[in-house]
């Protein structure tokens, strides 16, 4: 059974069983994704999501992810920077770039925010956001790996960035090292990681090939980097602390392996937007 590429729209072909959802795999961009027809399970936005299941992530500070983006937010687009950012969450990264820089910032997402001086908070869809202006900056955090909708997505947020713009795009790389030791523990029978790891939390497995297919039909890549995350804001779930601190250390050690190979977890694509049509 074949299905289209929700990257590419080449046909794309059954991979591997998931308790969540069966994964499919597109052999032209290698792009790997969570089949929509075959969920059996959902995924919540709620309170809880932040509270509860990830909390950790939402909780600690990025400092040095942020000032990564911050940094190449710079380089690549000079003068004045008036940015948008898309799914922000609890506007931690906002918040961040409020404290180090004066840009004018604003951020959307599904879920409520409390007012934060110095940031405009919008609650609701992207699909309908029309803000009447266009942004200099449009940024996107771990956001574009739990979307069913990827191409409509893309095209608002370019959208929404004035022609020279900069997009900005931060999301998983699922040919990391970490993804290739669940993988393998997977085939010896050890499951955990690899239900964890490709759990419908992700809709959308991006590795460095499809993150740069999808957004090169829209935008002219400029820089593509390969990082981790923090250790302190992975969420990894279980009652023993032992066995907690065993997971941690092994991801540690895949961290370490992928910083080395330009395999890490995360990567990010800085891109210019072109002039508009």
């Amino acid at each position: 059974m074949r299905s289209p590429c929700t990257v590419c729209a080449n046909p794309a072909e059954f991979e591997l069983f998931h308790p969540d959802a069966d994964l499919y795999r597109c052999p032209k961009c290698d792009h790997c994704f969570s089949h929509p027809d075959t969920l059996r399970n959902d995924e919540t936005y709620d309170a809880s999501y932040f509270q509860e299941t990830h909390r950790a992530w939402f909780s600690h500070p990025h400092t040095e992810m942020y000032d990564m983006l911050r940094e190449g937010i710079e380089r690549h687009h000079e003068g004045p920077k008036k940015l948008l950012d898309v799914g922000c969450g609890n506007a931690r990264f906002l918040k961040f770039l409020r404290e180090k820089t004066d840009w004018e910032l604003t951020g959307i997402d599904l879920s409520p925010n409390e007012p934060v001086q110095g940031i405009e908070l919008v609650q609701g869809d992207l699909a309908g956001f029309e803000p009447g202006e266009r942004y200099d900056v449009v940024t996107s955090v771990m956001v574009v790996e739990h979307l069913e909708q990827l191409e409509q997505h893309r095209d608002k947020m370019v959208k929404l960035c004035k022609p020279g713009g900069l997009l900005v795009v931060l999301t998983i790389n699922e040919r990391s090292v970490l993804y290739l030791v669940a993988r393998l523990l997977r085939f010896f029978g050890y499951r955990k990681p690899f239900d964890r790891l490709y759990s419908i939390h992700h809709l959308n497995h991006f590795n460095a090939s499809s993150l740069a297919v999808w957004l090169e039909q829209k935008v002219s890549l400029l820089e593509q980097r390969f990082h981790n995350v923090p250790m302190s804001a992975l969420d990894i779930p279980g009652s023993n602390p032992l066995l907690r601190l065993i997971q941690k250390v092994g991801v540690w050690f895949t961290f370490q392996l992928g910083q080395l190979t330009d395999r890490t977890y995360a990567q990010t694509v800085f891109a210019r937007v072109g002039e508009a049509p």
